[in-house]
């Protein structure tokens, strides 16, 4: 009676180690450990050293984040021109296919900027059309008959003036007379100047570069109107892809998000109306405190999971680690890092169970081997600061010098110095 009482503390402290070591096991790895493998007899009593066989088994480190699930991109639809919102025929939240109608925008404003656009190209175009004709235009057609005339009236003057000379030669005329029409002369030279000067600015009126500049006139109202109609047909805005609709990511400039869009809202010109999250893709947006930040790296494998996403896990990958802390922290009080997952396939039936700002769990795989050796820490000692472990073989024990990996709830990994079927000693003289 007395030795079974002695020896049931022990066996029952042997089976809650053997416990804890199983439990460990289910959740990183698939190793388990009889009573056979830990040295025990049925009995209780306890062999004269505690031996396992090494076997191979799978192991995985995790690192555990809770996410928010984001469509996979995102695309924002702007205001084509200024104008009220006059017809808004979604809900926010609700699935669109791509070239369902969403917005109606009030389009008589565009209509008379489009008119006065028209105005300002038929005249520049008429315009462009008066200086390539202006050779024989109104303007340089007067400058010429006023030229004619003159040289007409210096003509007639001339003539005048030899017959005067003349009759001045015989006697019949006076010399006052003769030398007025001299003074008709030289005024009516400085007018044919003064006409012909005329006549060249009027023809540079019309000339190359006139003519170039009317040219960039005509092409920036053809723009404009071109602009002003290709605008004007955007008044009906449509689903450029299939998504879900949601309010725009902009900011009104004070920093908080603009209002949701509504029936008589005004919107600027390219201002955002509203986002179409691609839902062909996902991606899943958490953050990793600092302890863990470093251990993360891009394109390691995650499960995610969630109570709305069904019991089958997704799988996706790391795409991003903020290289700066956010602002905002994290729960536990310490630095956190935004971590962007994107999620690599899921089925027809995920699909549509799957809203965006869903609640999801992420599990980090940051290591994973299928081959590893793992043995209870029990089993590794330190001898003159180098890790060791004993192996059993023929009857002898040796220390084995051992190189350690990651540390999981069924045990130590060993990386170098033991192979698959060595006898480890658990309890190590």
């Amino acid at each position: 009676m007395s030795t079974r009482s002695q020896a049931s503390p022990r066996r029952f402290m042997l089976l809650g180690i053997l416990a804890l070591l199983v439990v460990g096991g289910g959740i990183i790895v698939s190793q388990r450990w009889t009573v056979t493998d830990l040295g025990l007899t049925g009995s209780g009593e306890r062999a004269p050293q505690t031996t396992l066989v090494v076997r191979m088994q799978p192991i995985s480190s995790l690192v555990a984040v809770i996410g928010t699930i984001e469509a996979g991109s995102v695309l924002n639809v702007a205001s084509p021109f200024e104008a009220l919102v006059h017809d808004k025929l979604f809900l926010y939240g609700n699935r669109v296919v791509r070239g369902e109608v969403l917005l109606r925008l009030d389009a008589r404003e565009q209509q008379t900027r489009l008119r006065d656009a028209r105005s300002t190209q038929i005249k520049a175009r008429q315009r462009l059309t008066e200086l390539r004709n202006w050779s024989t235009g109104p303007d340089v057609a007067r400058a010429r008959r006023s030229l004619a005339s003159l040289e007409m009236d210096v003509g007639e003057l001339r003539t005048r003036i030899a017959q005067t000379k003349t009759l001045l030669d015989r006697g019949i005329v006076a010399a006052e007379e003769y030398r007025g029409l001299l003074a008709q002369l030289r005024n009516q030279g400085v007018q044919i100047q003064a006409a012909r000067e005329d006549l060249d600015q009027a023809l540079a009126r019309g000339g190359e570069d006139a003519q170039r500049i009317a040219e960039f006139e005509l092409a920036n109202a053809d723009a404009r109107v071109g602009e002003l109609e290709g605008e004007l047909a955007l008044a009906e805005i449509t689903a450029p892809v299939a998504g879900v609709v949601m309010p725009a990511q902009d900011y009104d400039g004070s920093g908080r998000s603009r209002a949701p869009l509504e029936q008589g809202s005004r919107a600027n010109k390219g201002q955002p109306l509203l986002t179409i999250g691609d839902m062909e893709s996902l991606t899943v947006r958490g953050s990793l405190d600092e302890i863990d930040v470093n251990k993360v790296q891009i394109g390691q494998p995650v499960n995610v999971t969630g109570d709305a996403l069904g019991e089958e896990a997704l799988r996706g990958r790391v795409t991003a680690i903020a290289a700066q802390a956010s602002a905002e922290g994290s729960r536990s009080g310490l630095p956190s890092f935004p971590v962007l997952v994107r999620i690599d396939s899921m089925t027809a039936e995920q699909a549509r169970r799957i809203r965006v700002g869903m609640s999801a769990n992420l599990s980090i795989i940051t290591y994973e081997k299928a081959d590893a050796i793992v043995v209870p820490p029990v089993a590794v000692h330190n001898e003159g600061g180098h890790r060791q472990v004993q192996v059993r073989s023929g009857g002898a024990t040796r220390h084995v010098p051992v190189v350690l990996g990651i540390s999981t709830p069924g045990g130590v990994e060993i990386r170098e110095g033991l192979r698959a079927g060595d006898v480890v000693v658990l309890d190590p003289d």
